[in-house]
């Protein structure tokens, strides 16, 4: 799975919570998803709608023209015209802040979508493969901001890894 947001925030909290869902996933900004998009070849994407230098929308459309099998989320903290769906590449809509099941329920039904066009490998991963902040640190080591019973792999504050 690859999320694309030029926030490099809301991109690592995102790609947080798609990790604790046991998914592999990468994030990109605006400027390097497209060859992320090649070099990592995912099932799933999920981009930004408002971004700096593209429309998350033209984004998924250009992607989708190179593999039409991949399933394409458009994510806004905004509402968004439902025109947007099966328009330019778009399968379905995410609202952000998202919370953690309905990006499961979003996800398992883009899933099971993906598992009927292609043959390849699952990119599902155990939960216990994936690094979670478990050190014990009550502050996070790089911005100081109370960590007290967060279970992030990354700083929901600064964004760097735990």
């Amino acid at each position: 799975m690859l999320v694309i947001n030029d926030s490099k925030f809301e991109r690592l909290v995102l790609t947080d919570l798609v990790k604790r869902l046991g998914y592999k996933v990468q994030g990109s900004s605006e400027y390097d998803g497209w060859e992320c998009f090649l070099s990592f070849k995912p099932d799933i994407v999920i981009a930004n709608l408002n971004m700096n230098h593209i429309q998350g929308d033209e984004l998924l459309a250009d992607m989708k023209t190179k593999r039409p099998e991949i399933r394409c989320l458009l994510s806004s903290c905004s509402p968004v015209d439902s025109g947007f769906i099966n328009q330019r590449g778009v399968d379905s809509i995410l609202y952000t802040p998202v919370s953690l099941e309905e990006l499961d329920r979003a996800l398992s039904s883009m899933q099971n979508v993906a598992a009927q066009f292609s043959s390849a490998e699952p990119t599902m991963l155990a939960v216990e493969d994936i690094p979670a902040h478990s050190s014990g640190f009550s502050y996070c080591p790089y911005c100081g901001q109370s960590l007290e019973g967060l279970s992030y792999v990354f700083c929901p504050y600064c964004g760097e890894k735990l």
